[in-house]
């Protein structure tokens, strides 16, 4: 899978995994009920907010790239256009719940080990 960010730079392309392609939440339901317990349902598909997930599972990313990815992710506030296999997306970095770039890291040394396993990209799409 090739990943370009367009306007501020190309993902090195090693192994990653759309690991949330076929689990997207792409319409909300809200749910309430009346006072007599009716149910009133509304369905629509999200504009924007869908979450999307790229990741390494058990392969390996160099510290240099992910330290690399986690900076990126702190800096680019604003959106951008991520392309994934010939589709584009508008999306910002994900950091709803936590760094939108993680990783386990199988050596605790200081200063890290020179690999990271499990990464994780977290975005949200804003079209």
């Amino acid at each position: 899978m090739i990943i370009t960010i367009a306007g501020v730079e190309t993902i090195p392309d090693s192994q990653w995994l759309w690991l949330n392609r076929n689990t997207m939440e792409r319409v909300k339901t809200t749910v309430t009920h009346a006072l007599n317990g009716a149910a009133h349902i509304e369905q629509a598909i999200k504009l924007a907010g869908v979450s999307i997930q790229l990741g390494t599972l058990s392969g390996w990313l160099s510290r240099t790239e992910f330290d690399h990815l986690q900076l990126l992710s702190e800096q680019t506030l604003s959106g951008f256009t991520v392309s994934l296999d010939g589709q584009s997306y508008q999306v910002v970095w994900d950091h709803s719940q936590g760094p939108a770039v993680t990783a386990t890291e199988l050596n605790d040394t200081v200063g890290g080990a020179d690999t990271v396993t499990g990464v994780v990209l977290k975005f949200l799409t804003t079209e």
